[in-house]
């Protein structure tokens, strides 16, 4: 399990569960053990997740059932309900974690081939280190040339998010407070697309 912000640096990573786990799995270990060092956002902040983790505070994933990612976008942007719109919004945001995965990956390209001589606990420990030079590289290379290949194909497909209103934290329930939030996004990405 990895976080990464919007600059593509990686800001969690937990690493050594092997890839049959699933996402809630491996995220409940992840927040409910304090070794593990997650950091949950500050309040009125989240993380945007894939549906594949919980819906909860601090944690907003996309409708399901309904169309998500990008490239079952590209045959036609009429969305068919105000869930698909938000998705779409949510699925551009969160290609950003895939930009920088990709980047990570295409940097360390071994660590795509693992060889089986090669002891678990150094496999382990190779992830996180080569996250840290990836973060190190994009923090002081400007000529960072696989960022920049990233960027060039990834910009033209991001939405403006900019006018979206923050919702005031209430007493709400945490299960049912980012239910309201993920429906407050997408009700004013919604209205604002039926005014322009």
């Amino acid at each position: 399990m990895l976080a990464c912000d919007f600059d593509l640096c990686f800001t969690f990573c937990l690493a050594g569960w092997e890839g049959v786990a699933h996402d809630a799995r491996v995220f409940r270990d992840a927040i409910n053990d304090p070794r593990k060092e997650f950091q949950m956002p500050p309040k009125g902040k989240y993380y945007l997740v894939d549906a594949g983790y919980p819906n909860m505070a601090g944690f907003l994933s996309p409708y399901k059932g309904h169309r998500y990612h990008l490239a079952e976008f590209q045959l036609s942007t009429q969305y068919t309900n105000d869930e698909e719109q938000f998705n779409h919004r949510h699925s551009s945001l969160r290609c950003s974690v895939e930009r920088t995965i990709g980047i990570w990956k295409r940097k360390f390209y071994a660590l795509n081939d693992f060889q089986v001589s090669t002891p678990l606990k150094n496999q382990i420990q190779l992830v996180p280190a080569t996250m840290t030079i990836h973060n190190f590289i994009r923090k002081m290379d400007v000529d960072d040339v696989l960022y920049e290949e990233s960027h060039r194909a990834c910009i033209a497909s991001l939405p403006d998010v900019r006018h979206v209103r923050r919702l005031p934290i209430s007493a709400l329930r945490a299960d049912s407070y980012m239910k309201n939030v993920r429906d407050g996004i997408r009700d004013d990405i919604c209205d604002r697309n039926r005014q322009a």
